[in-house]
Order: structure tokens, then C-alpha cells, then sequence
């Protein structure tokens, strides 16, 4: 039995990228109609629109979908409302895919896979980067620990968390009502990965590097965000939301990891305010939440690896205020 495929390719103001992400694809797409690709446009406002409709009329299988601007979580949601595929995966609009994409997945689409995950590079600078280091392999999954894999970022070091290295099957999708969130700003591919692991008992990895993330400066992660810390943070009571609907229980200790590796990434976002009070105020609502307080849960030095021992270290001995002015003069030095 052959298995169709949906390709969702969310666009916003993507006029410098688009072009190259298509011309990736287009070549490949078989002539059987398994494969259909879908460019949800999130309401651009320059010539991404028109270079799409280039690639429409010269291929049955592309498709565009215009909409008012709502995000890439409502974007790749109302892609998902357009598919009638066995399976579906998504590319970012600024990144591209290898030669051989297509012909490796339609390959591995079986009856049995629930979920692909793939190797990829980061293209910076010009140069490429290796990422993950799947082997081809079929891996068992329990769900009953798979939430705390993601939150002690195990499956983020092994399998990355983004939606575009994976492969998806629209049976358990519509089965479960699995959602990018809409309130999410950033890092939304997280929770969606999460949440569909909970309803899956095995992974078909492949050691082929298919996928090119482009990393640039225009990158979310080069900017600061105001937000940041409070949408990061947000993630706690969104994992804790998914496990209710699991019926899953989260370990306490691994809630508190979660919340004590997010340390430095959020110190070094911060440090990129022009407002020295402005960041410092938002880095005091991270140290002030709850997951720190000993009612909650008393975390034990032992209990945690070397990087977060020195976190732990730091917060607990108020070293985060100056080790926050540090990296702040540095960011404003290195801007001038």
C-alpha cells in the first residue's frame, strides 16, 4: 500500500527564502499526487504571495493559502485543516531540504510508523553543521515517562523538538485533537512533539541528514524578547495541562530541572535589552516563581547535573544580578 504526504510551509514576509525552499521541493514531488505541498500565507505584506503563485501554475500539487496575520501556530493549524494525507511534516518557509527528501520519506511511510524523526543541518555563515546523530532504527517509546523525557530535555538533546525533523500521522492528529498552540510565541514545536509522544509506542529514527536550517540574523533566536521569560514560564503549566489530559502524572523534580535549565538562556535574552531596569525587573519575575520556593519542591544539589548544580548555585546565592550587569555591559559594548 502506498502512503500520501502533506507538506505545510508557513510564510510571513518570506520574499528572500521562499523561492529557494520551493525550488528544494518541487523537482521531487512524484507524479502520483501522494505528495501535496501547502504554503499557508500569514498575511504577507511583500512579493512572498506572488512568487508563490509562480510555483502554483506551474505545479498541481503546490497549493497557497491566504490569510490574515495570525502566527505560525493558527498558520500551521489552518494548513492542517487542508489535508487529507496519511501523513504530514512541515518546513520553515527561510530553510530548504536535500535532493532526496521526498523518495526517503514516502519510503518509510508504513502501515506500523507512527512517527519519523530525522538528522538535519544548521547552515550559519555559509558553513554546515551537523546536527543529531540518528541511526536507523526503530525506537520503543513509554509513554509514561516520555513527558518527563521532554522536560529533562533528554528528547530534546536526542531527538530535537522541533515539528520540521518529523514526520506526522494525520489519524492520531485528528484523533487526539493535537494543536499548535496559538497563544505560544515561541518554541510552540515543542509542546505539539510533546503532546503527540503521548499517544505513540514507537519512533522510526533515520540517519539521513535531509533537512537545512538556516540560522540568520534576522533569527528569533539573535533578538530580545520582552516576553520571553513569561512565555517560557508558561511551559511549566502547559506541560502540567497536557499530563492532565494524558492522565499522566509529572514528577515534581523534573518540573524544577525544567525550570532551573532554563537559567542562562533566559539571563543571556535579557542581557540583549537596551533597558538595563526593564531586563533585570523581568529576570526577577523568573527567579521569583514558585518552582523555587521549598514548599513546592526542596531540590537537593545531588539530584542535578553539574550545568544545573551551577545554577542552582548561583541563583541560590543571589550571583544572578551580577552576572546579569556583566553580560549586559558586554552585549552593549559588542553593539556599539
Amino acid at each position: 500500500m502506498n502512503f500520501s504526504l502533506s507538506i505545510i510551509i508557513p510564510a510571513y514576509n518570506a520574499e528572500k527564502y521562499i523561492g529557494r525552499c520551493l525550488d528544494s521541493i518541487q523537482n521531487q514531488l512524484p507524479t502520483d499526487n501522494s505528495v501535496k505541498v501547502f504554503v499557508v500565507n500569514d498575511g504577507s505584506i511583500d512579493q512572498t504571495e506572488a512568487i508563490v503563485n509562480k510555483y502554483v501554475k506551474t505545479n498541481d500539487n503546490i497549493f497557497q493559502i491566504i490569510q490574515p496575520n495570525h502566527g505560525v501556530s493558527y498558520t500551521r493549524n489552518h494548513g492542517l485543516e487542508y489535508v487529507h494525507s496519511d501523513f504530514v511534516t512541515f518546513i520553515d518557509a527561510d530553510d530548504y531540504v536535500s535532493n532526496d527528501y521526498i523518495n526517503v520519506l514516502l519510503n518509510n511511510l508504513k502501515e506500523d510508523v507512527e512517527l519519523i524523526c530525522f538528522n538535519y543541518y544548521v547552515v550559519e555563515d555559509g558553513n554546515l553543521y551537523k546536527k543529531l546523530n540518528l541511526k536507523d532504527e526503530i525506537l520503543h517509546i513509554n509513554r509514561e515517562t516520555s513527558l518527563q523525557k521532554f522536560l529533562t530535555s533528554e528528547y530534546f538533546d536526542f531527538f530535537f523538538t522541533s515539528a520540521w525533523n518529523k514526520v506526522f500521522r494525520m489519524d492520531i492528529i485528528r484523533k487526539f485533537n493535537i494543536q499548535f498552540d496559538e497563544e505560544k510565541r515561541i518554541g510552540e514545536d515543542e509542546l505539539f512533539v510533546a503532546e503527540y509522544f503521548q499517544y505513540i509506542s514507537s519512533v522510526k529514527t533515520l540517519s539521513n541528514r535531509m533537512y537545512y536550517y538556516w540560522y540568520h540574523q534576522s533569527s528569533t533566536l539573535h533578538k530580545y524578547s520582552d516576553f520571553k521569560i513569561n512565555e517560557t514560564l508558561s511551559y511549566i503549566d502547559a506541560y502540567l495541562q497536557i499530563a492532565r489530559k494524558c492522565h499522566v502524572n509529572l514528577n515534581k523534580k523534573d518540573i524544577v530541572r525544567y525550570y532551573i535549565h532554563m537559567y542562562y538562556g533566559l539571563l543571556v535574552n535579557e542581557a540583549r535589552s537596551k533597558n538595563y531596569k526593564k531586563g533585570w525587573e523581568n529576570e526577577k519575575i523568573y527567579l521569583n516563581h514558585y518552582c523555587l520556593k521549598s514548599t513546592y519542591y526542596p531540590i537537593k544539589y545531588s539530584e542535578l547535573n553539574w550545568k544545573l548544580k551551577i545554577y542552582l548555585f548561583l541563583i541560590k546565592f543571589h550571583f544572578t544580578k551580577l552576572i546579569y550587569t556583566i553580560l549586559f555591559i558586554k552585549k552593549s559594548v559588542l553593539n556599539k
